[in-house]
């Protein structure tokens, strides 16, 4: 599976979750264009999440054409959360919960860090997508300054 069609996926096991505490959307529908692949959480509250995602590159570089793509256009609208803010700690076990739960053919392993928030997913080809936490931000607030990385940054 490829990174951008893994975050698509994870945003539409979000929103089919219908967790009323949580919605999100892309850095790419908040207007962060140079950085699609990250994803905001939005709580009752108006605070937001911010969690970045890496991909790397599959074993041998070149991807197999068996891998699953994620279709486009399948995600339900976001909804508007209600309720206080999860802990950083509850968003990453609703995540890996979803994740590890849906047994998606392409996904060989998620991985908790230790110490940190975020996770690390490896799909069957080797290449993995790599979830970090950027931070917090109050109501409507921008990604957290000087966090993002830009991967394809010229």
């Amino acid at each position: 599976m490829k990174t951008r069609y893994f975050a698509g996926w994870l945003v539409d096991l979000v929103r089919q979750a219908a967790d009323p505490r949580v919605s999100v959307q892309t850095f790419a529908q908040l207007g962060y264009e140079d950085q699609p692949l990250g994803l905001v959480f939005e709580y009752g509250d108006g605070s937001r999440l911010w969690v970045q995602i890496v991909g790397t590159s599959p074993d041998g570089g070149e991807r197999p054409d068996k891998l699953t793509d994620h279709p486009a256009g399948l995600e339900p609208a976001p909804t508007t959360p209600t309720g206080p803010a999860l802990a950083m700690g509850e968003l990453e076990d609703l995540l890996v919960g979803l994740v590890e739960k849906a047994g998606h053919p392409d996904i060989r392993t998620v991985e908790r860090y230790d110490g940190r928030y975020g996770f690390k997913v490896v799909f069957t080809d080797g290449a993995g997508a790599f979830l970090y936490w950027l931070g917090p931000s109050r109501k409507g607030g921008t990604a957290p300054e000087g966090r993002l990385y830009y991967h394809d940054r010229k």
